[in-house]
């Protein structure tokens, strides 16, 4: 109904051609710059050569009608879907009711018990899993056959790369890092809400922070209490170092402020016109364990961080002292 509605609504609409339209625009034109030369005046070349189309298209149009044999549209609107789709959906509601499906009536209550508690699925589900495990089994021997390599193909296609090629890659590791810690945290919010993802967070950075501290130390051959020097340097080899922008003002042996000068979550969330992400709570455990495993001497506190105020120069910053 929707679709034939639509299709005729065009037929009759000002989006087809009328020829008698045409021409009676013409006539107006032709009107205008003859009696002008009637006055006297010497018209333009450009009208001149526009009385001259006029002319032409006069003749060509006078009388003619549309597809359908109409000289103006019956129907006023160029979108015709103003009043096709309302149809289409009356129609559907109309049909529902004047010819019901007896089948479907009588399938309803068993479809909605299968949908609520998933009746039938689990025992599909068996099936399936079962005949590829047979399957497996007895195919085990053609599949154990030895590797034609020694399997790290990931590692060895780093060696043949370019240092740009090898820049690329660390940024696309550190943004799928990223993006699959953005989904596990919406994961969280969607089925228990924000203050158990914000937990949850807070605990897993808990553990990744010290475990990233230890391994940045190891790569770069450091052992624990190198003080602020060790401190600042292990901020370089973050991780999220690849994406945001970062330094460290006011350094001496004792003492440096940390800077977010863009965080690349809450940039993207102030382009979207949404508040920013409140991580104070996350940063206050992931700057104190990530520092206290460079050098236990090392306290963090927080200078601002969300939902704090901050100023436009930065997101967030850190104040990193040694206390002997």
């Amino acid at each position: 109904m929707g679709t034939v509605s639509a299709l005729s609504l065009v037929m009759i609409s000002p989006v087809m051609t009328y020829p008698q339209k045409i021409a009676d625009d013409t006539k107006k034109v032709i009107t205008t710059l003859e009696k002008k030369q009637a006055e006297g005046v010497v018209l333009a070349e450009k009208d001149v050569k526009a009385l001259d189309k006029a002319r032409i298209d006069f003749l060509k149009n006078d009388g003619g009608t549309s597809m359908v044999g109409l000289k103006a549209p019956l129907f006023p609107q160029k979108n015709p879907a103003i009043v096709s789709l309302p149809l289409g959906l009356l129609a559907a509601i109309i049909c529902t009711f004047l010819f019901r499906d007896r089948r479907a009536e009588e399938m309803f209550d068993e479809i909605e018990v299968r949908q609520i508690t998933g009746l039938g699925i689990a025992k599909a589900s068996y099936v399936n899993v079962r005949r590829l495990t047979v399957d497996t089994e007895n195919d085990f021997k053609r599949y154990s056959v030895a590797s034609a390599g020694a399997g790290d193909e990931g590692i060895q296609l780093l060696n043949s790369l370019s240092k740009d090629e090898l820049i690329r890659i660390i940024v696309d590791d550190a943004k799928n890092w990223l993006a699959h810690d953005g989904l596990w945290f919406q994961a969280v919010e969607k089925r228990y809400g924000i203050d158990v993802a914000i937990d949850a967070d807070t605990e897993a950075w808990r553990y990744f922070t010290v475990i990233e501290a230890k391994r940045i130390m190891e790569r770069l051959g450091m052992q624990p209490g190198g003080g602020i020097p060790a401190l600042v340097e292990c901020l370089k080899h973050r991780l999220y170092v690849r994406l945001n922008l970062q330094d460290v003002i006011e350094q001496s042996d004792k003492r440096v402020v940390f800077r977010m000068l863009d965080c690349r979550v809450q940039s993207a969330r102030k382009r979207k016109g949404l508040p920013d992400f409140p991580c104070k709570s996350v940063g206050l455990v992931e700057y104190v364990e990530f520092a206290n495993a460079v050098d236990p001497r090392i306290k963090a506190s927080c200078i601002a961080c969300p939902p704090d105020e901050h100023p436009e120069a930065f997101w967030c910053a850190w104040e990193f002292v040694v206390e002997d």
